[in-house]
């Protein structure tokens, strides 16, 4: 849900105000590509309204909660639900791979355009990655893709 409005004295001030979690909620149904593109307006919308620094670490700060969200969904409630899908020898063999490659994983799948950027949430949390591992790669990863 995106919001505008006029305030400040010279009326000349627009504030935009972003409802992620509702934006993310109402279009699931959307196919990835065009999930990523209405994310993309978001962050270009941010940068008009708010001019470029402003705009972008509102976007990339919005991009560090929603990873985080997913990130702790993901430790809290998921390890037990994956395990009965997949099994605890494939669960050994993705947190081995995440104590080898972990922070190195979540970066480059950050910087890649066309990996899900739920999804490696989700994968990290289910594995013993720690959080601030996690955080700082998903920062660094989300980076360029804000800036440009």
């Amino acid at each position: 849900m995106l919001t505008k409005s006029t305030s400040n004295k010279d009326g000349k001030r627009e504030t935009l105000s972003v409802q992620s979690f509702i934006i993310l909620q109402s279009n699931k149904k959307l196919k990835y590509n065009e999930f990523e593109f209405i994310c993309f307006l978001i962050t270009f919308a941010n940068a008009n309204l708010f001019g470029w620094w402003r705009g972008a670490i509102l976007s990339w700060s919005s991009a560090m909660a929603g990873a985080t969200i997913c990130f702790y969904v993901a430790r809290i409630l998921g390890r037990d639900a994956a395990e009965k899908l997949t099994s605890k020898a494939g669960m050994g063999q993705i947190e081995e791979f995440f104590k080898k490659y972990g922070k190195n994983t979540v970066l480059i799948c950050r910087l890649l355009p066309f990996v899900s950027f739920d999804y490696v949430s989700y994968v990290a949390g289910l594995t013993s990655m720690s959080f601030w591992s996690f955080f700082v790669a998903t920062g660094i990863g989300q980076m360029p893709a804000t800036l440009v």
